[in-house]
């Protein structure tokens, strides 16, 4: 049999400066440190989400408004690019009015004028519903934007200076954008010289 061991006594030795355990700080030394309620954490992370939403509303709103910017140029470039396609077309019909025009006032036959004047009046249809239309100048003043003058005559007085005497040929418009302006008489005034 073997003899029982012994046990041997604990090391008295203190420990080195390496070994040392710190020292417990007393509840009096700590700081306060007291949990925050869990509401104030919820609100603080419903306040977070709230902002970032309407920071991407902003956003989306901003890129929402750049995409119909986009698409109303580009509509408008179609727009002026199929204007520019059909404008030689345009402008045969509107030769075609003028010379229908020019016909049905030279007509004396009634039924022959009524004729041509239903002709004259299904073309203008035509031209409306493809948005041409003529250029209706509200003014009596000559208007450069929208009238060419082909010709000027005396006028009376100075009141009548820069009057459109009268209408040559219809202008016509597509839209806003004048295919063919209007060609006008315009009466000028020249004040004599007294010698």
């Amino acid at each position: 049999m073997t003899p029982p061991q012994q046990m041997e006594p604990p090391d008295s030795t203190p420990p080195t400066k390496d070994e040392q355990v710190p020292p417990l700080q007393s509840a009096a030394s700590q700081p306060d440190e007291q949990p925050s309620p869990p509401w104030i954490t919820l609100q603080t992370s419903i306040q977070s989400l709230s902002d970032m939403f309407e920071s991407r509303l902003r956003l989306d709103k901003a890129k929402d408004e750049a995409f119909n910017r986009l698409y109303a140029e580009l509509d408008a470039l179609r727009r002026a690019e199929s204007v520019q396609q059909l404008k030689p077309f345009y402008l045969d019909l509107i030769l075609l009015y003028d010379r229908i025009e020019q016909i049905c006032s030279a007509q004396t036959d009634p039924a022959t004028a009524d004729l041509l004047g239903t002709i004259r009046d299904e073309l203008l249809e035509v031209l409306y519903r493809r948005d041409v239309a003529p250029i209706c100048h509200a003014s009596v003043n000559f208007d450069s934007s929208v009238q060419q003058a082909i010709g000027t005559e005396p006028a009376a007085g100075p009141d009548d200076n820069n009057v459109v005497a009268r209408v040559i040929r219809r202008g016509f418009r597509y839209g806003e954008r004048v295919l063919r302006p209007e060609e006008v008489i315009v009466k000028r005034y020249k004040q004599e010289v007294k010698a």
